[in-house]
């Protein structure tokens, strides 16, 4: 069973959802971290084999690439880049 431990950005109620979809999750704010540390929340979930599931932009600021799982689950990813030109949304 994969194992999440939601940041304080994510909505309390997803976790209910997530755990009706097989998952074991928990947030931040329901163990006492809603004001804790990027690295408090990383060592809190390591201890517990979570991933973190997060919005920061900035939680990775302490690597250039953080994804944190437990041994055993697979990580699929998609890498996005931006286009360079700038548009503006057109009226309709």
């Amino acid at each position: 069973m994969i194992r999440l431990l939601l940041d304080q950005g994510i909505p309390r109620r997803a976790v209910p959802r997530l755990q009706d979809r097989g998952f074991a999750a928990r947030h931040v704010a329901d163990i006492g971290l809603e004001r804790a540390s990027d690295l408090d929340i990383l060592q809190a979930a390591h201890a517990e084999g979570e991933c973190v599931v997060t919005l920061d932009a900035d939680f990775h600021s302490r690597l250039p690439v953080v994804v944190y799982v437990p041994e055993g689950v697979e990580v699929h990813y998609r890498i996005w880049a931006a286009g360079s030109g700038v548009r503006g949304m057109e009226k309709g």
